[in-house]
């Protein structure tokens, strides 16, 4: 393991190996009200189960009169695209192993036991096109952009309403297996419209015609499975395709004029994939907001799980709020909910003391000889798990929350409380001495570089909706504001 400091292969291979549980199959599996004991039996309720989710189902609420349209055009669209006899060009050598160098690593195996490394070892026009018309809510699988970008939007809306004195509603929607229920049909549809034409429609439309998959068990593979919904695990384009799906949802959105607003920058829905969050700043929007999700999504084959989906009031008192819906569902009004990992309470304060038992909890849990330095892990090699594992996951999402001073105390604390016990040092030493006997960075630091680092990653996208949130702080923030501008100022003065 001291080897491994200086080694950062090496570091985590053995972080690995120690990580690492025997591959065992379940004996039980259960289905429904069906349970399987036996290895074929077993193998039939997989092939049930993705059966079941491969074969498109037509819920009560949902609007099949756009599906029944876009069959007729797309056999249209194919049939007027192949008339024109533009060929499908082949693919050549350089093509395939361009194709083979950006296959993932560690994925399982095919039917024959080829995986991506034997292709590896034995040796993008659908993007640029949607790109242009991405909705600039949309900040998940975006190059150069982070999907913190959403819970910005979301954090700077807070901090708008706080300052203004007036009602916002955050309500975080579930959407239920959303790349898994994708409709084909509508999917092409719509690429179609969006600009992908000629023999490239046809070609992705061919890719997913008479796709199948075959469920591995036990070295024993099942019957092939038609997928006829959903797209393509893993594959490069099958992100772009979900955010092609759903972009008219945000568009609608935006065109309604519904939802909150930072001064004229309109930020009704910051969106992740397909991880939605609804502003508003009366409920009357909110529901606007709702019935427009619900038109498209019933028309698109989504299900949205109103069960699931919960609001959170901010600055509610003194204002009217009436009952929120969703397919005639009433949205349940809590005082916590969930967005892209980060917790957000009607305080907009994070919680410190869960952060800190999360990153207690994640070197517990990599330390597998206890936390003592007697215990037999180098002190250097144990802080190295701290920092590039612990760490990370206790500060996610702190640089778009404005955190107090005495919430970086606590995580300060708590850092420093862990450190002494990975040297074996007493209570009672300086803390001086607990960082820079194992050259610790203390992590406040580290929560500032990180803000610094996400201010300048912002900026570098000059014509993002985050830049120009940042423009406008810029012109209008007074001196006591608590937004976003006025933290990296502050940090740029401190390190004059």
């Amino acid at each position: 393991m001291k080897a491994s400091n200086a080694d950062t292969k090496l570091f985590y291979k053995l972080i690995n190996m120690q990580r690492k549980t025997p591959l065992t199959n379940t004996k039980i599996l259960k289905l429904n009200e069906k349970t399987a004991e036996d290895g074929p039996s077993i193998m039939n309720i997989w092939q049930e189960h993705f059966q079941q989710l491969a074969t498109p189902t037509i819920e009560e609420n949902f609007d099949t009169e756009k599906l029944e349209l876009v069959e007729i055009q797309n056999n249209k669209i194919e049939s007027i695209e192949r008339e024109k006899g533009q060929g499908i060009d082949l693919v050549n050598v350089k093509e395939v192993n361009k194709a083979i160098e950006k296959l993932k690593a560690g994925k399982a195996p095919d039917e024959d036991g080829i995986s991506a490394e034997h292709y590896k070892h034995g040796m993008e026009e659908v993007d640029s096109v949607f790109n242009n018309i991405q909705n600039s809510l949309q900040r998940g699988f975006t190059e150069g952009v982070s999907s913190l970008c959403a819970a910005f939007l979301t954090s700077e809306a807070i901090e708008e309403s706080k300052k203004l004195k007036i009602l916002l509603i955050l309500i975080t929607l579930d959407a239920e297996k959303a790349f898994d229920k994708l409709n084909h049909e509508i999917l092409f549809n719509k690429l179609y419209h969006y600009g992908i034409k000629g023999k490239l429609w046809i070609l992705l439309r061919n890719l997913y015609k008479g796709m199948s998959i075959k469920v591995k068990w036990e070295g024993q593979c099942t019957e092939d499975v038609m997928v006829l919904q959903g797209i393509q695990q893993g594959a490069k384009l099958s992100t772009t395709l979900y955010k092609c799906y759903n972009n008219v949802i945000l568009d609608s959105i935006l065109k309604s004029g519904l939802g909150a607003c930072i001064g004229d920058i309109q930020v009704p829905a910051p969106t992740c994939a397909d991880d939605i969050a609804v502003l508003a700043n009366s409920t009357a929007d909110a529901q606007g907001i709702l019935d427009i999700v619900q038109h498209h999504t019933s028309r698109d084959l989504v299900k949205i799980n109103p069960t699931k989906s919960v609001a959170v009031l901010y600055n509610a008192k003194g204002s009217n709020i009436s009952t929120l819906q969703f397919e005639d569902n009433d949205i349940n009004i809590t005082n916590e909910t969930k967005h892209l990992g980060i917790k957000r309470n009607e305080q907009n304060r994070a919680n410190i003391s869960e952060r800190i038992r999360t990153g207690r909890a994640t070197i517990y849990s990599l330390l597998g000889a206890g936390l003592h330095v007697r215990r037999g892990f180098s002190p250097m090699v144990a802080y190295k798990l701290w920092r590039t594992y612990a760490v990370p996951r206790s500060i996610y999402g702190l640089e778009v929350m404005n955190l107090l001073a005495k919430e970086k105390d606590m995580l300060e604390l708590a850092e420093r409380k862990i450190l002494r016990q990975i040297q074996g040092l007493p209570n009672n030493t300086a803390n001086m001495a607990v960082y820079t006997l194992v050259g610790a960075e203390p992590i406040a630091i580290t929560l500032d570089k990180n803000v610094l680092t996400f201010f300048m990653n912002i900026v570098r996208n000059s014509g993002t909706i985050e830049c120009e949130i940042l423009r406008r702080q810029i012109a209008f923030s007074d001196q006591r504001g608590k937004d976003f501008i006025k933290r990296v100022e502050k940090l740029y003065q401190n390190t004059i």
